[in-house]
């Protein structure tokens, strides 16, 4: 009908994670933990991929150190029945060499995708450019899809967040 079309094009998220809003990107929300970290330099190779985010959505990020729980996003209020593009985004500016901010990312909806293992930004994309990860899904039962970074060493991060209808 035209009123699931409607909510179905309402229903997406885009989240600067760790800051401000960033047009379109709204401000850091739906997180459990962790603290913001931010950086003003430079943005490195945003021409490497399609529709990369602001700048600024690489200038900032959520981080945790010091905990195997990681950082968990859970999105609610999407349509169970509907196919989601979940794009995870990447800037490395606070360590200095590979190894030390290293994760896992999960995308968790109907089915559980594995968005990367043992990701180093640093090594993966290199200092100051920028990654983008994504997969498609559809939410559970409940219209939830939940985004994990669990640390494999001790930290982990994220820059930004975009839940996507296909």
């Amino acid at each position: 009908s035209l009123d699931m079309l409607i909510k179905q094009a309402a229903s997406f998220f885009k989240i600067n994670c760790g800051g401000g809003a960033a047009y379109p990107f709204v401000a850091d929300a739906f997180f459990d933990a962790g603290t913001t970290i931010s950086d003003t330099g430079s943005v490195l190779n945003t021409g490497a991929y399609p529709d990369p985010a602001p700048n600024a959505v690489y200038q900032s990020a959520r981080l945790r150190t010091g905990s195997a729980l990681g950082l968990t996003y859970t999105f609610t209020g999407l349509i169970p029945t509907a196919s989601y593009k979940v794009r995870a985004h990447w800037r490395e500016f606070n360590f200095t060499g590979a190894g030390q901010n290293v994760f896992d990312v999960e995308v968790i909806g109907g089915t559980t995708v594995v968005l990367a293992d043992d990701l180093d930004p640093w090594l993966f994309f290199g200092l100051n450019e920028i990654g983008i990860m994504e997969a498609t899904l559809q939410p559970d039962g409940n219209g939830q899809i939940v985004v994990r970074v669990i640390p494999t060493v001790t930290t982990c991060s994220i820059n930004g967040i975009e839940i996507l209808p296909v």
